[in-house]
């Protein structure tokens, strides 16, 4: 049986690029010229006898191969990373990329702080925000996409890991002056219309259930993907919607809404910090994860 010879380089490189995508972003990280990635990846394309890229106006976008591939390799680079690389991590001289999605109902008051502390710590890397979905932040985690992610996360897939960093609970707001609503008795919801919300458009939160618990799925007359629009929308009409309560902290006009805590089951939030398993370890990974944590304990600190 013939063996073939493996450069580990040659996999750091297709792992760096996976983690980029993009030849130059990686390159940069490697300490290596663009031409001498290039050749890299065409020594790995005879390799694996498969392209393993195919360009993209942003980049480069992985193959169906390297995708299938992808979890061995990710575990087996961050084990060499472990055994051959220092532990000790200095953000302050970093020029590594961190990308966190985030679920718009904590961004609202999270992503002005995080943006500037994470400026004063890591002044010459680069922060990414991107918009959270529960199936779509695993599946950036899961594709090197993303560092974390922060959301409610109900479930997850093994491979990935998970930290509670905020507790918060469901709440009605309606208009200010209106009845309140009793979230407990079933006559109470059915005298209203509601506007719900959706971020990804498929998955179905709190007030969702609680109404089609009740059969009450025909009073939801309005669906939005934002939970700010659904704040301004129940204080300017008759719509009901049920919000974490920290996000009826940043609405424009507070005085315009009045709130009603549920006791109904299902009200409270856990609000966690997602990762790979295979970055556990990852020193970068793990200061930024941190970095996370300890600026949300830093707000709710101050209220």
């Amino acid at each position: 049986m013939s063996e073939r010879r493996i450069d580990l380089n040659l996999l750091n490189i297709i792992h760096t690029v996976m983690i980029e995508r993009n030849v130059t972003s990686a390159a940069r990280r490697l300490a290596m010229s663009q031409p001498a990635v290039s050749n890299a990846l065409a020594r790995a394309r005879d390799l694996f006898k498969d392209p393993l890229f195919i360009k993209v106006p942003t980049g480069v976008e992985p193959t169906q191969t390297l995708l299938r591939i992808w979890p061995e390799l990710q575990a087996s680079i961050a084990g060499l990373h472990r055994i051959t690389f220092p532990v000790s991590f200095n953000p302050y001289t970093t020029e590594l990329r961190f990308r966190l999605a985030i679920t718009e109902s904590l961004a609202m008051w999270l992503v002005p702080a995080l943006s500037s502390k994470f400026a004063a710590a890591a002044p010459a890397a680069r922060l990414e925000l991107y918009p959270h979905t529960n199936l779509g932040s695993i599946e950036g985690l899961q594709s090197a996409r993303l560092d974390c992610a922060v959301g409610m996360f109900p479930g997850y897939p093994a491979g990935l890991s998970a930290e509670i960093v905020l507790r918060d609970q469901y709440v009605f707001v309606s208009r200010a002056g209106t009845p309140a609503v009793d979230p407990g008795d079933p006559s109470s919801l059915s005298r209203w219309n509601y506007v719900i919300v959706t971020p990804s458009g498929k998955e179905h939160g709190f007030l969702h259930r609680l109404l089609r618990d009740h059969a009450l799925e025909s009073n939801i007359t309005l669906v939005v993907n934002r939970y700010i629009d659904a704040l301004e929308i129940a204080g300017s009409s008759e719509l009901v919607t049920a919000l974490p309560y920290r996000v009826t902290r940043y609405g424009n006009s507070p005085d315009s809404i009045q709130i009603e805590r549920s006791e109904c089951a299902g009200r409270q939030i856990d609000y966690k910090i997602l990762w790979h398993n295979n970055m556990t370890l990852d020193a970068p990974n793990a200061w930024f994860r941190s970095f996370v944590k300890t600026t949300i304990n830093q707000l709710l600190d101050i209220g």
